[in-house]
């Protein structure tokens, strides 16, 4: 199936920085699916 061919599948990913009083998002909602074999940088 389609979703088995997946090497990597990430759905609303977050990263903040600091603490949660006082901290920094840079990526929100990142969705990203990479199908077996594919190679992909960021």
């Amino acid at each position: 199936s389609e979703l088995t061919d997946l090497g990597v599948c990430v759905k609303n990913a977050r990263k903040n920085y600091g603490h949660w009083w006082k901290s920094i998002t840079v990526l929100r909602d990142i969705n990203i699916t990479v199908p077996t074999g594919i190679m992909y940088a960021i």
